[in-house]
């Protein structure tokens, strides 16, 4: 009985790490941040953008 318990958890771990490592491809997004004055290790203003496939359309 043990061994089927371990049989299933192992399947059930092996299914998760396969999900999350399928999934992140398809919704990856083509975002670009860009910085005048970034130094590593200090506070900087960056901007963010993000493109639309539509003319009229609005991102949050």
């Amino acid at each position: 009985m043990r061994r089927t318990v371990l049989l299933r958890a192992g399947v059930a771990v092996l299914a998760a790490a396969a999900a999350a490592l399928a999934l992140p491809g398809p919704v990856s997004a083509h975002v670009t941040v860009s910085s005048a004055s970034a130094v590593q290790g200090g506070y900087s203003k960056v901007t963010f953008r993000v493109p639309n496939e539509k003319d009229n359309a609005s991102t949050v």
